[in-house]
């Protein structure tokens, strides 16, 4: 039974076991975490013979020797007969053993729980279907071969994808998704009266009804003051669906002046003041205007948790599209998205929010390893990675999450060495066109599991003579590499202040597609019909090439005007169903 109408005291929570949701009765055997939450043992023994190796209420990893006392444990046994050694991070006590957690600012009235049963029973359920990999990983190289002789420099490739999630027509629901948290952050200036106002709690309420009782949502609006609306997070049942939509119709309304910054900073604050925490978190930053006077938020958006996602949305004619850029950037990679007109509002928000809703793997990492004299010189990715300092044989990507149908390419290039002496066991695994390869490790948080992908080889010939076909460009590398150059470009379009010479940067790359192996594929099509669009004005064409350059970058679709249509390969069917069903739900 989920707790809504009452937040309890941090007293009363410490005498609650969050698995089975009973008391913590004097006389029985208690675990307590290095995370200070405390449960039944029974509970968190059977909890962990389920695979489960993460705190149940705050998700933190449980120290290895507590998992290996509890895998042995027997669960009908008698508890209090085990014993953990001191020196370990986590502790087996009795209830009577008095124990006093850390203290905590918050105040009882924003406390929140995540419901951990149906949490429970939705990574068994998950779990009970199988243990398949999320992600599959595929490589490929520029060239087939390399001339044994001579030193080289080309081109190499991974490509993730994840698989197509089922999704019921009549309800427009997910079948066992991932519970999410997420706050919306909006501007209520005086800028957003009218028609703006009205669609924005248009789209806030039907939020609201996309949520379920597993998710927890906050919003805060903001003018030259940020409100918190929801009074922190609430459960997404139906009593607080009600409440939160009468908040949203009744209390926000347009203010004064614009202050991103008070906003940004209180949604960051909920976000670190709980200490629960569902696997998906995000934040939704919407604004159509700018601060009176410039800001940089970087002190802020640096505060912000590293599994916390912000997503930015410039609404009209007079954001700041670089600023908000850089909050996403900043804020663990997310999206910008421009939204041009009144009525896209919705549809903007519908597509983002489809992302979360089918988020599949999280905390990724691809590790790429070469054998040899080979290295990686420099990697061409709007994704971290280290060593920062290339040529290096090894270079780690990272990611911080992949939704359902969706795919990256990660691009780098390659030095091939001249090969002179063929006799050792290394160089025979040349000769044999293996000269490296690729593993990818990531948590998939509907089944609470951490997997590791197979290792996949990178093939290279490598001989004195090779044919026509081995040296023939690959033209999947070649489409990769016009979409990194059109992002590099439409960046250093937008950087450049002048906007004869912003236009003459992306006439440039015009004509480098054009020329180039792929420049007749139908991406690469679109990719030159938007570079040479020509829009109304010169805000239009930047809050416009921002959005599509940023989609470019991170290959992950946001909503897109019509005049960028280069970016709608990136939307997932997902997206699409959501903002269908949202503009179904207007008529």
């Amino acid at each position: 039974m989920l707790r809504t109408s009452h937040f309890p005291s941090k007293n009363e929570t410490s005498d609650i076991c969050s698995i089975c949701l009973s008391s913590l009765i004097p006389g029985t055997s208690l675990l307590i975490l290095s995370c200070n939450h405390k449960f039944h043992f029974q509970c968190l023994t059977s909890s962990v013979q389920a695979q489960h190796q993460l705190c149940p209420l705050c998700r933190a990893s449980i120290d290895a020797s507590i998992i290996q006392l509890l895998s042995t444990a027997h669960s009908g046994g008698d508890h209090q007969q085990r014993h953990v050694s001191p020196n370990m991070n986590q502790r087996v006590v009795h209830s009577n053993h008095q124990h006093r957690g850390k203290s905590s600012s918050i105040s009882a009235s924003r406390k929140d729980f995540v419901d951990k049963t149906n949490l429970q029973e939705i990574t068994a359920q998950a779990v009970s279907t199988g243990q398949t990999a999320t992600i599959t990983v595929s490589t490929m190289l520029e060239f087939k071969g390399q001339l044994s002789q001579r030193q080289s420099n080309i081109y190499g490739l991974v490509s993730l994808q994840t698989p197509f999630y089922r999704q019921s027509s009549k309800t427009n629901k997910l079948s066992s998704r991932v519970p999410i948290d997420l706050v919306c952050v909006v501007d209520q200036s005086a800028s957003m009266s009218g028609a703006k106002m009205f669609l924005l709690k248009k789209t806030l309420v039907y939020i609201t009804e996309q949520l379920t009782d597993l998710d927890r949502l906050a919003i805060v609006s903001f003018d030259n003051h940020a409100y918190d609306r929801s009074h922190g997070f609430l459960q997404m049942n139906e009593r607080n669906k009600y409440k939160l939509s009468i908040v949203i119709n009744d209390e926000i309304e347009d203010g004064f002046s614009t202050n991103i910054g008070c906003g940004l900073e209180m949604a960051i604050e909920l976000f670190r003041s709980h200490d629960t925490k569902n696997p998906v978190r995000a934040l939704f930053l919407l604004t159509d205007g700018k601060d009176d006077e410039p800001q940089d938020y970087s002190h802020i958006i640096r505060r912000l948790p590293q599994d916390v996602v912000c997503h930015t949305f410039g609404y009209g004619a007079d954001h700041a599209a670089s600023l908000l850029v850089q909050l996403a950037e900043q804020g663990n990679n997310g999206t910008f998205t421009f939204i041009d007109t009144d009525d896209a509002v919705g549809s903007a928000f519908a597509i983002a929010l489809a992302g979360l809703l089918t988020c599949v793997a999280q905390n990724i990492r691809v590790n790429i390893e070469f054998y040899g004299d080979y290295k990686v010189t420099h990697a061409h990715s709007a994704y971290t990675y280290e060593p920062e300092q290339l040529p290096s044989s090894k270079i780690t990507f990272k990611l911080n999450n992949l939704n359902a149908d969706e795919k990256r390419n990660l691009m780098f290039q390659l030095q091939v060495p001249e090969i002179e002496d063929k006799s050792s066991s290394q160089n025979q695994s040349i000769l044999n066109h293996v000269i490296g390869h690729v593993s990818v490790v990531y948590d998939d948080p509907k089944r609470n599991l951490r997997f590791a992908t197979r290792p996949g080889p990178f093939h290279l010939i490598r001989a004195s003579n090779l044919s026509a076909d081995d040296l023939q460009v690959n033209y999947q590398i070649d489409l990769q590499r016009n979409r990194i150059e059109t992002t590099l470009a439409l960046r250093q379009a937008m950087d450049e202040q002048d906007y004869g010479r912003s236009l003459e940067l992306l006439n440039a790359q015009v004509k480098n597609i054009k020329s180039s192996v792929s420049g007749e594929d139908p991406f690469c099509q679109q990719l030159i019909k938007d570079l040479e669009y020509r829009y109304p004005n010169e805000h239009a064409y930047r809050s416009t090439n921002y959005n599509i350059c940023r989609q470019h970058a991170t290959e992950r679709g946001t909503y897109s005007s019509v005049t960028s249509s280069s970016a709608k390969v990136y939307n997932s069917v997902h997206q699409f169903h959501q903002m269908d069903h949202f503009q179904s739900q207007r008529e």
